[in-house]
């Protein structure tokens, strides 16, 4: 896949379609076959080599949102920031940075409990691209939310391909195929294009 394009994994529950995005975002090793990264065979990599993958180079947005309740937004967010080297202001600045490109700049101070069911995926958005990921992996993202509050997640996901991130999408969700640039069906863990 070219960057800055997106792909959606769409097929009923159960299908395979979280496993395989848990594989290419290095989350879960394959049994078989092969697949590369930026020209990195990704498969027999040690497990240093695969934390060091995803912690470079990719971001996830899970369908639930896995905050902090007590911490406020822009922290959960930082949490993204694995970048030992940037100081506390400069994470602080990203964070927040985030958080506006996600519509959310209001919210930065408030705790994250009290938060709309969109608004804390939207800080989940936030904190999978704060790093500015090559690769952003969304696994039913709107799972959790209503028809409207999902489809404005969905908009927001695809957005970010203009930024240069490559947005991998697995979802039940027959909306998220209208949207990407590319489409596949996964079926009892096999692949139809």
């Amino acid at each position: 896949m070219p960057r800055g394009s997106s792909l959606a994994v769409v097929g009923p529950s159960g299908a395979g379609k979280s496993t395989l995005a848990s594989i290419l975002g290095g989350l879960q090793e394959a049994t078989e076959g092969s697949y590369r990264f930026d020209g990195q065979e990704m498969c027999g990599l040690s497990s240093l080599a695969v934390a060091r993958f995803r912690a470079d180079h990719v971001g996830f947005v899970f369908q639930n949102a896995h905050l902090m309740d007590e911490r406020s937004a822009w922290r959960n967010v930082a949490v993204g920031l694995v970048d030992a080297t940037l100081a506390r202001p400069d994470v602080e600045q990203r964070s927040r940075e985030a958080l506006a490109l996600v519509g959310l700049a209001s919210v930065a101070d408030r705790e994250a409990a009290p938060l709309s069911g969109g608004e804390r995926q939207r800080v989940a958005v936030a904190r999978a691209v704060v790093k500015r990921p090559q690769l952003l992996i969304a696994d039913e993202p709107t799972g959790s939310l209503d028809q409207k509050t999902g489809q404005a997640v969905l908009e927001l996901l695809f957005s970010l391909t203009a930024t240069g991130a490559t947005l991998i999408i697995a979802s039940h969700d027959t909306r998220a195929a209208a949207l990407a640039d590319r489409c596949v069906t996964i079926v009892d863990g096999a692949l139809a294009a």
